[in-house]
């Protein structure tokens, strides 16, 4: 689950008509169309069969406008393209959203959601600042409270530069090193930390746990460590 899952499972939203979609990496006119769908069924309990893309934004629209007196909530997850995006949502979208409502989207690239600013959509960025060390180090030994070598510490400290799940991932892998000491992303993540460059840090950091991570859990990881501002490319 990602951070911004646990933002709209805890806001209160009875004020609100509300529903949460999430896009693939490549959407296909299908895929939008059905998202479409999801929608108009999640906010306005319109259970329609969309024939193509540019119907469901003619009745996206269209509902968006008749319904000023209540605003919406609408939660876009892994929005990582603005050419679906613009497919998605109707054009000027601006200028038939009902009066405070908000659109709460979850990106890699900013510069994707362009297209809100070209609509006259006010947009704002929320970045999460690391764990100070005294937070990350405790988080760092929750799984292992025994662990001791200092040097190793302060350098796992230093690669995870203040990231919740990074510091999580290892730390539950310094659990079971005296178990699996040939097969250990800690122990790994030191050896690959003698040889990498200061400035290089957080992005091969990153990169080296997603490679080493289940195919599930791939995707929830970007989308959190991005929050971080610790994924700059593709």
């Amino acid at each position: 689950m990602t951070l911004a899952d646990e933002v709209y499972a805890h806001i209160d939203l009875q004020n609100y008509k509300h529903c949460r979609i999430h896009m693939e990496q490549n959407c296909s006119k299908n895929d939008l169309k059905v998202l479409q769908e999801q929608i108009l069924n999640g906010l306005f309990h319109q259970n329609v069969k969309l024939t193509d893309c540019h119907q469901g934004q003619g009745m996206i629209w269209s509902f968006f406008k008749k319904n000023l007196d209540q605003p919406l909530f609408l939660y876009i997850d892994n929005a990582l393209n603005r050419a679906d995006l613009k497919q998605l949502l109707p054009a000027e979208l601006g200028s038939c959203l009902p009066p405070k409502s908000r659109i709460l989207l979850t990106t890699r690239n900013l510069w994707e959601t362009d297209i809100f600013v070209a609509w006259n959509i006010q947009r704002r960025q929320y970045l999460v600042s690391p764990l100070p060390s005294t937070e990350a180090r405790k988080l760092l030994l929750k799984n292992v409270p025994e662990y001791n070598d200092e040097r190793n510490i302060d350098a796992l400290l230093k690669l995870c530069g203040g990231i919740p799940l990074l510091l999580e991932i290892i730390g539950s892998q310094l659990a079971i090193s005296s178990r699996n000491i040939n097969n250990n992303i800690a122990l790994e993540l030191l050896r690959e930390g003698k040889v990498v460059e200061e400035e290089d840090i957080s992005d091969r950091m990153v990169d080296f746990v997603y490679h080493r991570l289940l195919p599930p859990v791939k995707e929830a990881f970007l989308d959190i460590t991005s929050l971080f501002c610790y994924w700059p490319s593709e």
